[in-house]
């Protein structure tokens, strides 16, 4: 079982520091995250951990141990951890809609951003397109697909459901 040691106390994660490190190393995005220092890649990989089993997860996937054998979640958790690391603050303001209108005067900025999976969802769409599909009970996620005709009947052969998603 994974797990990271910061100030003489130990965590248990889905991954370990270096693995993150491997992963992330072929990263274009992960500039952040190879700056850091061990104690900060500890904590983003901690809060991680805590953000994923925070959710809901299907039968299959309710314990940690269950996750944990799943290379998904422990990509997803690296994942979350590079965002953390890169801004502290992402949790909070992950999927906040922008401000749509700034007016001074005859001077005016309108900017919108409508509602779309980073607003609908318990993870970055990064995130959600590597667990997603096993969030449980009214977790809103990334993909799914119905079709009907008149008769408001599915014409698809498997149950796409919003949590199973097409991928």
């Amino acid at each position: 079982m994974p797990t990271v040691t910061i100030g003489g106390n130990t965590y248990t994660t889905y991954s370990t520091v270096t693995d993150a490190d491997i992963y992330l190393g072929g990263s274009t995005t992960a500039d952040a995250w190879r700056a850091a220092d061990a104690d900060t890649k500890a904590r983003g990989l901690v809060s991680a951990t805590r953000w994923i089993d925070e959710q809901s997860w299907v039968d299959a996937y309710s314990t940690f141990d269950l996750r944990l054998a799943n290379p998904a979640f422990i990509n997803a958790c690296i994942e979350l951890a590079a965002l953390l690391v890169d801004d502290a603050d992402f949790r909070t303001t992950f999927g906040q809609v922008q401000q749509k209108r700034i007016k001074a005067g005859s001077v005016e900025i309108e900017n919108f951003r409508g509602t779309t999976v980073q607003t609908d969802t318990a993870f970055p769409s990064n995130v959600m397109l590597l667990i997603g599909q096993y969030l449980a009970g009214s977790e809103p996620a990334f993909g799914g697909a119905i079709t009907f005709g008149t008769c408001r009947e599915t014409t698809l052969d498997e149950g796409y459901g919003f949590n199973r998603g097409i991928f």
